[in-house]
C-alpha cells in the first residue's frame, strides 16, 4: 500500500485569508471533500535526496503563502520531513528537507499558538510524543518537550477546545486510541479516564489527519480504516461529549470522506486528510 500511495492528495479551492490557529469555530459549512481530488506533488519532485514515496501532508498558511510539510521516505536511511510552498494552494513547488531525527518520523502536524510555531510528529520508535518548535519558521525545528511517554504512539493529533489542549494518539500493537488533555501545551498532560476511547478496533483507532473544531464547537476526529489493509479509507467522527471525565462520538453521515479510486495514484487507498479554512472554502 505504501508504494501505491507515493503522492500527496489535496483538495484545493479558492484563495486564502489568514488563519493560523487550528480552530475555525465560526465556520459552518462541512469541511469534507466535495470536489475531485488532484495530485499536486510526487516523490519525483524531491530534489535533494532519492525518495521512495512521500506521505502525510499537513498545511499551514501565513502572510500570503501556503506551506506543506510532509514525510519523505528516502531510498536509504530514516524518514525526513520535506517542505513545499504555494501562493495559491493549487500550484506547489518543493523546496527542501527541513527536519530529520535519528529514528523514523512521520505525520508532521504543524500549528501556531501565540507567536510560536510548533510541530507534533509521530515519534513512536522512542515511545514518546514530542513537541518541536521552529526557531526560524519554517526551518530550524528543535526539540521542546516530551508530553506523553510509555507507548509507541502513532499519528498523534492535537486540537484546542474549551480552554484546554486535547490529543488523540493510537497504538498499533493493540489497535487502541487514547485521549489526553492539558491546560498547558508543553507540560502537564493527563490521560483521560475513559482511555482507551477505542479498543482493539483497527477500523477506527488510528488517526488520519488533523482533528479540528468548527461551527461553534463541533469537534471532528479524522481516522483511518485499517482493519482490512492500511489506509483503506478515511473516516470522520464527530465528538458528542468531551469533558475531563466524559467522551462520546458518532460517525458523520458523510463518512467515509476519502476512498480509493480508479487505477492511478490513489488506487489502493487514502490515509491522510488535513483541512484548512481559507476564508471562503476549505483546502
Amino acid at each position: 500500500p505504501w508504494a501505491s500511495m507515493a503522492e500527496i492528495d489535496l483538495l484545493v479551492e479558492a484563495s486564502p485569508v489568514a488563519a493560523m490557529v487550528p480552530d475555525w469555530t465560526s465556520v459552518r459549512n462541512p469541511p469534507f471533500p466535495s470536489a475531485q481530488l488532484s495530485q499536486v506533488l510526487t516523490a519525483r519532485d524531491i530534489t535533494d535526496i532519492s525518495a521512495t514515496f512521500i506521505a502525510d501532508p499537513f498545511l499551514f498558511y501565513e502572510n500570503g503563502e501556503w506551506y506543506m510539510f510532509f514525510e519523505i521516505l528516502p531510498v536509504s536511511g530514516y524518514t525526513k520531513f520535506g517542505l513545499a510552498r504555494s501562493k495559491d494552494g493549487i500550484n506547489w513547488k518543493y523546496e527542501r528537507i527541513v527536519f530529520g531525527e535519528q529514528f523514523q518520523i512521520s505525520y508532521p502536524q504543524v500549528f501556531k499558538y501565540g507567536d510560536k510555531y510548533y510541530m507534533i510528529p509521530e515519534t513512536g520508535p522512542i515511545n514518546e510524543v514530542r513537541i518541536y518548535e521552529a526557531q526560524n519558521f519554517p526551518y530550524d525545528w528543535h526539540y521542546s518537550s516530551t508530553i506523553i511517554s510509555g507507548r509507541s504512539y502513532v499519528d498523534p493529533s492535537i486540537f484546542r477546545y474549551n480552554g484546554k489542549w486535547w490529543l488523540f494518539a493510537s497504538e498499533n500493537a493493540t489497535n487502541n486510541c487514547y485521549l489526553f488533555y492539558s491546560q498547558n501545551l508543553t507540560s502537564g498532560w493527563t490521560q483521560h479516564p475513559m482511555s482507551p476511547i477505542i479498543c482493539n478496533d483497527a477500523s477506527k483507532s488510528r488517526q488520519g489527519g488533523r482533528a479540528f473544531v468548527y461551527d461553534g464547537g463541533r469537534i471532528i476526529r479524522i481516522v483511518q480504516k485499517d482493519d482490512i489493509y492500511y489506509g483503506e479509507k478515511v473516516r470522520a467522527f464527530e465528538v458528542d461529549r468531551l469533558t475531563e471525565t466524559e467522551y462520546t462520538e458518532h460517525e458523520v453521515s458523510e463518512s467515509p470522506i476519502l476512498n480509493k479510486s480508479g487505477t492511478g495514484w490513489n488506487a489502493v487507498g487514502m490515509h491522510t486528510f488535513d483541512p484548512w479554512w481559507t476564508g471562503n472554502h476549505w483546502i
